[in-house]
């Protein structure tokens, strides 16, 4: 990293979870942990979401792969249930996704269970949620055998019921409206010429438009769409590892980079560049004119941010702690 200060004031709060969550207010960077969850180092915050205008948590032991969900009202409350591996949060609604294959074989399906009671889904069990819009719930499923790719498809949230496919692919991101997906093939180390992304009206299935990446780069992480829906941001691999740095891993580092989904321009964000297999925090503030990053530094965390017409990313705030996955992001 090589970010310079923040000058700008940019009005906004984002809480940054990692071994409890922490309030940052990014005019003048500083922060606060939210209290009531906890912050040892025996639990983590692996994600974070936000529906109906309240703020979920889910803080997972290190030794575990489900844990507690707290609600952020006022304070962190602790929901009542059993542990949770996931969640999955749309416009008013908030799923714990459950995975019961896991331990019970590859016949069990998948369950989205409402956190604030209602019909509970059940889904194939080769299925992955992606998102809950407005025109449902977007799965993938993966089929058996090589060389296949997911099939993706809107459910209905009252009956888990198929409603439409909107094509095979990766999902990179879905919006209220829309859906982002990788067209395959398009893997590291593969001798694909350029990989494809392309966008579908969740609404009517239809297929609007296609932008294709830099020859033999391919995406390694999620996306994360702007509240305006023309941008959208994730992580592209470099096709070369990077001469200056030894990791001690076969598959090169990665950039940030922001897609105009209106023109199709790609904005590669300049210096930051991120070792195999690591993952940034990602998510535009509710005007769509910022993007925050949170890197995950080994004992420390750095928040940074980011808008189009800048050379590379400032420096909002160094949090305390280690982070193990990902850093979740939320504007509040």
């Amino acid at each position: 990293m090589s970010p310079l200060p923040l000058a700008e004031r940019i009005g906004v709060h984002v809480l940054v979870g990692g071994y409890g969550v922490r309030l940052v207010d990014a005019n003048g960077g500083l922060s606060r942990p939210v209290g009531g969850i906890p912050t040892d180092a025996r639990r983590t915050v692996s994600e974070m979401v936000s529906a109906g205008g309240v703020s979920y948590v889910l803080s997972v032991p290190c030794n575990s792969d489900a844990g507690r969900v707290y609600r952020l009202d006022n304070g962190a409350r602790p929901l009542a249930g059993p542990p949770v591996p996931d969640l999955l949060a749309g416009a008013d609604r908030v799923w714990a996704v459950e995975y019961p294959r896991a331990t019970a074989g590859l016949t069990a399906p998948v369950l989205l269970r409402p956190l604030n009671g209602g019909r509970v889904l059940t889904l194939p069990s080769d299925a992955y949620p992606v998102a809950d819009t407005g025109a449902g719930v977007v799965v993938a499923a993966e089929p058996l055998g090589p060389g296949r790719q997911p099939r993706i498809m809107l459910l209905s949230p009252a009956t888990g019921r198929p409603v439409r496919t909107l094509g095979l692919g990766v999902p990179l991101a879905v919006d209220r409206s829309h859906l982002l997906s990788v067209l395959r093939p398009c893997d590291l180390n593969q001798a694909n010429p350029s990989c494809t992304i392309a966008r579908t009206d969740l609404r009517t299935g239809q297929a609007l438009g296609r932008y294709h990446l830099p020859k033999g780069r391919v995406p390694v992480s999620a996306g994360s769409v702007s509240p305006d829906g023309r941008l959208v941001a994730f992580e592209l691999a470099r096709i070369d590892s990077d001469p200056r740095f030894d990791v001690g891993h076969p598959l090169p580092p990665s950039d940030v980079v922001v897609l105009h989904l209106d023109t199709g321009r790609l904005d590669i964000i300049q210096g930051l560049e991120l070792a195999p297999k690591t993952g940034a925090g990602l998510i535009f503030t509710k005007d769509s004119r910022w993007l925050f990053i949170a890197v995950n530094d080994g004992d420390h965390m750095h928040l940074l941010a980011w808008r189009p017409g800048l050379a590379a990313p400032r420096s909002v705030a160094r949090l305390p702690g280690p982070i193990i996955w990902t850093p979740s992001l939320l504007i509040v």
